[in-house]
């Protein structure tokens, strides 16, 4: 009889690999966990970023004097961009009303990582917005008014009794031994004058009331420009009282409301930064409007001390809202002499904020700050 004698059996890994394929489902998991449910908190993060961003700017527009408006626009902008109303942590005003807070914080439901214990993610967002007058503004037009012919002319609404006031001297009105009232913001020269007339600045410009000291690269001294240019300034004029230019905003009843705010479709600057309205790139955005909306006839002058004599360095102290209202026209030999009003009203533009000073400076803005 032959005998056969059995060796040990082998052991099952079985068990082993279930254990091992458990660990990497585990692993993967958490994997796609990391990467689905932190990529969708991250878009539910900038989509409140989003909307507190949108929350803060409707409500800062109603700073300072109103923080019952100002909660309201931003808690219904919020809703607006999907935010339910427990979903907005709180609405903050400081720096005496002039900047607005808004807390935003929302639950987002875990997909994957509920294996791992994760029910959720609390994602939060905030924003600040600010209330100012411009301490720097681009848009400028090229004329230069003295800071004493600016007090006790400005107009208010509704406008029945307007100083009118030149804003360009000739040969026959110009005070003694000085210069026609022009100033040299971008450059030099007939054409430049013609085309900052009609565009306004590029640069941006500071003034030195608002504060101290000025931000880097926002110069408040600029150069007179000699002579009286009479052919441009008449040019550029005609062109910003054409009424095709301002069709919809042709008198300062259609601009300014009882309010004494320049209203938003007549706003020259608008509210957005100048890149957004200025297509062709000569730095102001009245000779870009559409729709014929905003108003050519509102312009921002410099005010400076002295017209001096010359090319001279003169400071800017302040800015002057204008509303042009006649050229006599066509100019005769040296007399070139353009009239209007110079406005008590406000405007939003898009600027260097400064202090917020409404009673000396008629250019608002508003602004994200964080």
């Amino acid at each position: 009889m032959r005998t056969t004698t059995k060796g040990p059996e082998p052991q099952r890994e079985t068990g082993q690999t279930l254990i091992m394929f458990a660990l990497a489902l585990i692993a993967l998991i958490g994997f796609m966990a990391m990467v689905t449910d932190v990529g969708l908190a991250m878009q539910e993060r900038r989509n409140a970023q989003n909307a507190a961003d949108a929350a803060a700017l409707a409500g800062v527009r109603f700073l300072p004097g109103d923080t019952a408006a100002a909660n309201a626009a931003a808690r219904d902008w919020a809703a607006k961009n999907g935010i339910a109303p427990s979903e907005v942590v709180a609405v903050d005003f400081e720096n005496s009303n002039t900047l607005i807070r808004v807390r935003l914080e929302r639950e987002v439901p875990a997909v994957f990582a509920r294996v791992l214990g994760f029910l959720s993610f609390d994602v939060g967002a905030s924003a600040a917005a600010r209330t100012g007058s411009a301490v720097g503004m681009s848009g400028l037009v090229p004329f230069a008014v003295l800071d004493d012919l600016l007090e006790g002319t400005q107009c208010s609404y509704p406008f029945s009794s307007c100083q009118e006031v030149a804003l360009k001297y000739d040969s026959t009105n110009s005070p003694p031994e000085s210069n026609f009232g022009l100033i040299a913001i971008d450059c030099t020269g007939a054409s430049c004058v013609l085309d900052t007339i009609k565009g306004g600045s590029q640069s941006p410009v500071c003034s030195t009331q608002q504060q101290t000291p000025l931000p880097p690269g926002c110069p408040a001294e600029k150069d007179t420009e000699p002579g009286n240019k009479k052919g441009p300034v008449e040019d550029g004029a005609v062109w910003r009282l054409d009424p095709n230019n301002n069709v919809n905003c042709n008198s300062l009843a259609q601009v300014v409301d009882a309010s004494s705010n320049v209203l938003a479709a007549c706003n020259p600057w608008g509210s957005v930064a100048y890149s957004s309205l200025d297509s062709d790139g000569d730095g102001g955005s009245c000779d870009n409007l559409s729709n014929g909306n905003g108003s050519c006839r509102l312009m921002a002058i410099p005010v400076i001390d002295d017209l001096g004599q010359g090319s001279a360095a003169e400071t800017i102290t302040e800015f002057a809202l204008f509303w042009l209202n006649s050229i006599q026209q066509p100019c005769q030999g040296s007399h070139c002499e353009i009239s209007g009003y110079f406005i008590d009203a406000h405007v939003s533009i898009s600027g260097l904020v400064g202090n917020y000073d409404p009673e000396d400076n008629p250019f608002l803005i508003f602004k994200l700050v964080e």
